[in-house]
């Protein structure tokens, strides 16, 4: 009796979902405004774990620098605040029905995942792809991804 599933090689099986996975950053990270396509889709130098941790820190503060953050008077702690640029989240920390944006350092956080919050999934993906990148690159320098 033959067998209604094919058999896989494994190995070709992970090659096709490591080309998906990095097909659908690739695509995570095209639904951003345009303006930020050159900077999360990397920076072929980078060659080691601690030039993409670095990278994010630098991409992250490029980022903000480029956001216009608009106080809302009606704010019971009236702040600075804007939507993530890139996946164009808010939070609703402190009152769910009228969720409000990020403060500056808030931003931060969400864009690199500092003190626990949830990283902006399109800025996850920059790095992520990046780091894969990175990775592939100090292989083929027979180095040690460090």
């Amino acid at each position: 009796m033959k067998s209604k599933y094919a058999v896989v090689n494994f190995n070709d099986e992970i090659e096709r979902l490591k080309r998906e996975l990095s097909n659908t950053r690739y695509a995570l990270i095209k639904m951003a405004p345009e303006s930020y396509h050159r900077l999360l889709l990397g920076d072929y130098s980078l060659d080691s774990n601690q030039a993409v941790f670095d990278w994010e820190r630098s991409a992250a503060d490029k980022i903000i620098d480029s956001v216009e953050f608009v106080v809302d008077d009606k704010d019971y702690e009236p702040r600075p605040r804007a939507a993530c640029p890139l996946c164009r989240e808010i939070t609703a920390m402190w009152d769910p029905a009228r969720p409000l944006g990020w403060t500056e350092s808030g931003l931060h956080d969400h864009l690199t995942g500092y003190r626990g919050r949830t990283q902006c999934r399109v800025m996850k993906a920059a790095t992520e792809s990046n780091r894969e990148a990175a990775n592939i690159r100090a292989l083929a320098n027979n180095r040690s991804p460090k």
